[in-house]
Parts: C-alpha cells; structure tokens; sequence
C-alpha cells in the first residue's frame, strides 16, 4: 500500500508535458540595422548581413514609409525590397532554434511589391521563393502598381525535423527598380500539436481515478 501511494505522485510527475521552447525570429519586422540598433535614414542599402539575418547572395533595401509612396510597411516603420542596388536573386535567410521535433508550425509573412517605377508588372511579375532547410514550401509572383499596392498574407506550413531550422526567402525575379517585398515575419505552432499534450483538466481526473483506487485497496486490506 504504501508503495502504490508514492508511485502516484512520480506516475503524474511523468505525464506532465516538458516545457517547450518557443521559436523565436530575430528583427522579424526588419526594424534594427546590422548592429542591432533602431534604423532612422529613409533607405538602407545592404551588401552584408542585417541584423538578425544573413545576406547570402545579391543585395537588399530596408525602405521606411513614405519613402516611395505609397509604400507602407505591413509592421512598424520598415520593410524588405528583396532587389537592391544591382541585387537581383538575393537570398535572405535566418537560422531560427527552438523548434519541437514532430511539431507542425506555421511561418506568416506580409508580401508586397516596391511600387517605385511600376517595377513589378503584370508581364513581367516579381518572384519570391521560401524555404525551409533545404525544402521549398512557397513560390510566388507578385505584379502591381502605385495605384494598387498592398500587404497581402502569406503563410508556410511544415513539420520540423530538428530543433534548429534555415528558414530563407529568395528573390527569383525582379524589375528594373525594385523587386518582391516582405515584413513581419511570424511563426507560430499549428493547433494539431495541443492534442499531443495531456491537458491538466484530465491529469487532475485520472489523478482522482488513482486516489479512488487507492482507497478501495485501503479498505479491501
């Protein structure tokens, strides 16, 4: 008897989900310039690596609002144009930890187009492509003018194969003045995964189940 009333407590101790640790992306709304401090300049032309982020290939502007109206960012006060100066098939990427192997999740990102000199069109669309580690989970053409620019939602979904994942985006085509443009960069957990915990309402049940088993043996002693 007394053995099966100090097993119970170590029995919940084991189902007890683990903490898990939350993915988290760096300068997700491309804020921060490389050193990590607030931007200010209207433009930033980048060849090496913002913060947060490595620039593999070609080069990238942060453009503030109103830089180029009717340019707004989705989140804060800057976003992305994937083509910078001379900077066609830039490859922008982050190594993002904290991943639960098994887990679905979900990255969401606002994609848009620089408006400056029609330089996305209908005939000749901008080309954006994301990845994961080496898999590609999104292809997208976007094509528009002053008259029409916008944020619109773009979202990836996969399962993560390791704590630590390579998440990039990857210009494919671009205009002669500007290309694809991204902001605010999210991740988050799919709701597939909350099945996947013991909720606490059902610990405390079957912790009440046990304790009545116990008792019952205490009485059939």
């Amino acid at each position: 008897m007394k053995s099966l009333r100090l097993a119970f407590p170590l029995f919940l101790l084991s189902l007890t989900a683990p903490a898990l640790a939350t993915p988290i992306i760096i300068n997700p709304s491309f804020e921060l310039a490389a050193a990590g401090t607030p931007l200010t300049a209207p433009v930033y032309s980048y060849c090496s690596n913002p913060y947060g982020w490595t620039l593999s290939a070609g080069n990238i502007e942060f453009v503030k609002n109103g830089y180029a109206p009717p340019w707004v960012a989705q989140e804060g006060e800057y976003a992305v144009d994937m083509n910078g100066v001379n900077g066609f098939g830039s490859i922008l990427s982050q190594t993002i930890s904290g991943f639960t192997i098994g887990y679905d999740y979900a990255i969401t990102f606002g994609l848009a187009f620089n408006p400056f000199a029609n330089s996305c069109t209908q005939s000749a669309p901008c080309g954006l492509e994301v990845d994961v580690d080496a898999a590609t989970l999104g292809t997208y053409a976007v094509f528009g003018d002053t008259s029409n620019f916008a944020w619109v939602d773009q979202t990836v979904s996969f399962t993560a194969n390791a704590e630590s994942l390579n998440l990039s985006f990857r210009e494919t085509t671009s205009g002669p003045a500007g290309g694809p443009a991204i902001d605010n960069v999210r991740i988050e957990e799919t709701p597939r995964n909350l099945n996947t915990i013991p909720e606490p309402a059902s610990l405390a049940l079957l912790g009440l189940g046990l304790l009545g088993l116990v008792a019952s043996r205490r009485f059939k002693v």
